[in-house]
Order: structure tokens, then sequence, then C-alpha cells
């Protein structure tokens, strides 16, 4: 507080007060009005109204704590305010890939685990014109099947494999996306004596069946026939007519090769 000194008494005053108040008791009391106001009075009317603001500053802040106490939820919905919980949205883990319990992933078709394609084998033996199979698993849900020499083994959309003539051949298959193979081996058949077809030449109808047969071996024999508009010709050796025309069917046992011509009326 800034005081200053009376130049007429000499006594030091606030300097709150306009006139030197000591000046201004003793003309009151010459004058026969008595002021009983010094400047002690005055600090203590200031201090008091430090103390009352103080109060009031308190009683605010107990109120607006209240307040928020109970009304802050929906007070902060109101603008805007989002509580975190002292986390931030950088700071928030990414859920685990594959699914929420951080499983393992599953495959396109939203199936169980993908599986690698396999095959059953992956080397087969056999003699000219027996018959082998092949089992693929796992990889997608259709397979596609080649050889690389026909002219020693086929294989069918099954996987079944027939041994043509001596020599090696590759089997593949494949889903699409993966490939494994099978080595083939196909040996020679070793033919005693003569082999000879019961017929030679022979004529039948459209829709009509006959079949073929080889005799002089108990080996495997593979059948074919040169013109399957004519007429088809089963596993077994049966010939069945298709339309009118004239053919050729074929019995191949080992390196022998026997013919028959088929006549469709």
């Amino acid at each position: 507080m800034e005081m200053r000194k009376c130049e007429t008494c000499g006594e030091m005053y606030s300097t709150t007060y306009r006139t030197c108040p000591f000046c201004e008791e003793e003309e009151a009391m010459r004058k026969g009005k008595p002021m009983h106001r010094h400047a002690s009075d005055f600090r203590n009317k200031r201090g008091g109204h430090a103390l009352g603001v103080l109060a009031l500053v308190l009683v605010l802040a107990l109120v607006g704590g209240g307040g928020w106490m109970l009304f802050g939820d929906s007070i902060s919905s109101l603008v805007g305010i989002r509580e975190t919980s002292g986390i931030s949205d950088s700071d928030q883990e990414d859920p685990p890939a594959g699914g929420e319990d951080g499983s393992g992933g599953e495959d396109a078709e939203g199936g169980g685990v993908s599986v690698p394609l396999t095959l059953d084998q992956s080397e087969l033996a056999l003699e000219a014109g027996a018959v082998g199979t092949l089992t693929a698993s796992g990889g997608g849900e259709s397979y596609t099947w080649s050889s690389d020499n026909e002219a020693v083994a086929t294989v069918d959309e099954n996987g079944t494999v027939t041994a043509v003539a001596a020599g090696e051949a590759v089997i593949s298959v494949t889903d699409g996306a993966n490939t494994v193979q099978c080595a083939v081996q196909v040996a020679a058949v070793e033919v005693d004596g003569t082999l000879t077809l019961n017929r030679d030449d022979f004529t039948m109808g459209v829709g009509e069946s006959w079949q073929l047969k080889v005799s002089g071996t108990d080996a495997a024999v593979t059948w074919s026939i040169e013109n399957s508009a004519v007429a088809t010709i089963a596993a077994d050796g049966t010939v069945t007519g298709v339309s009118s025309g004239v053919t050729t069917a074929y019995a191949k046992v080992g390196g022998q090769t026997l013919e028959c011509i088929v006549r469709i009326k």
C-alpha cells in the first residue's frame, strides 16, 4: 500500500485518501464535529474486503465442483468432450490379424485353414496295358490332370493312369494355383506264343455291340478305335456302333498290335 506524508501535519497516510485524514479529524474537532477515522481503520476495511472476496471465490469453486460431479457427463456431451481414459487413438492397438481372437486366417472361401495340394504317390510303376490310380487331396476344389507323354501313359479327369507302352512319363495335377507330379515307369509286357483276335472283320448295326477278345496272353490289353464317330470301344474291348461307316479297332499288348475292321450298317 502506498503512503504519503502530509505537508501540513507531517503524518503519513494512505494514498487511498484524497486529503490527510489527520488534518480532517483535527479540523472537525475544532468545529465540534469529531471524526473517528484513521488510516488503520481503512486498512482493516481493506483486509476485510479481501477476505470477503476470497470466501466468495471458495464458495463458487465448491459449488462448481459439486455441479460438475453431478452433471459433468451431461455437460461433456453438450460441448462435445470425449473421455479417453488417458489413451489416445494412436495408442490403441489394432486387433490382431486373422480374427478378433488372434487365430490364424481362413482361406478366401471362408472355410478352414488352407491345406497344400498333394498326391498319394510320387512314383508309379506299371506294365504296358495296366491301369493305376492317383489320388489328389488339399488345394482347391477342382483338379486338372495331364501327361507329358501320352504315348507312354495317359490320365483321365479322375486321376486314372493307363500304361500305353514301355517308357517314362510324368503325370501332373493342378488346382489352378499349385502343381504336383508323379513319375510313371511303364515296363514292356513279355508275350509268349502267338496272339490272335476273336474277330478280324465284322459287321453290325447302329446301336449294336460286340466284344473283341485277345487270345494267347493274360496280359492287359489296351484298346482303341480309329474313328469314334462310327463306333466306340470300351476298356474291355466292347465295340458299339454309332453311325454308318467303316473303321478299325486296335488291341495293343506289350509290343504287339492287333487290328479288326469294324463295319456299321
